[in-house]
């Protein structure tokens, strides 16, 4: 995301248009009417950064306050739902991974953070069916293996 930030009235949209539409291009183009409201003009990719950022981050905090009062219904962890078929220890190793996908969203890298997303959901899905449940995480008992012979 671009940090450079230049400041222009609003006559200079019709005087000094391309200068506007350059400094957006390359950073943040402020413009300020005569009531002092501000708009900024910038580049699309940065403001679709910024929501997406927004959206992420609260989801997170929504989920990390969830962990933190220790809450089981799937709507305590809002946007992650997912996280409440989790055990505590992968809802921490969970959190764990978003805030490091959060970190690399705001240095303008979304693919870690939505794998993270991916990968964590896939395996809250296995895990809310029962049957599935005991299969990856159960001990097998000794009557559920048998003997086979050999192939001849």
């Amino acid at each position: 995301m671009s940090t450079t930030e230049s400041l222009y009235l609003v006559s200079d949209l019709a005087n000094k248009r391309r200068e506007v539409l350059a400094s957006a291009r390359t950073g943040t183009a402020v413009v300020r009417d005569t009531d002092g409201f501000a708009l900024a003009f910038l580049p699309k990719r940065d403001l679709d950064l910024l929501v997406e950022s927004r959206f992420m981050l609260l989801a997170f905090l929504t989920a990390d306050g969830a962990v933190s009062s220790h809450a089981s219904t799937a709507s305590a962890f809002g946007t992650f739902a997912w996280m409440s078929a989790l055990d505590d220890e992968d809802r921490e190793e969970c959190l764990a991974e978003l805030r490091e996908g959060l970190t690399l969203l705001a240095a303008g890298d979304d693919a870690p953070l939505q794998e993270t997303i991916r990968a964590w959901s896939t395996t809250a899905r296995q895990l809310a069916d029962p049957t599935r449940r005991d299969i990856l995480l159960g001990t097998p008992g000794a009557d559920e293996f048998v003997s086979v012979e050999p192939p001849a």
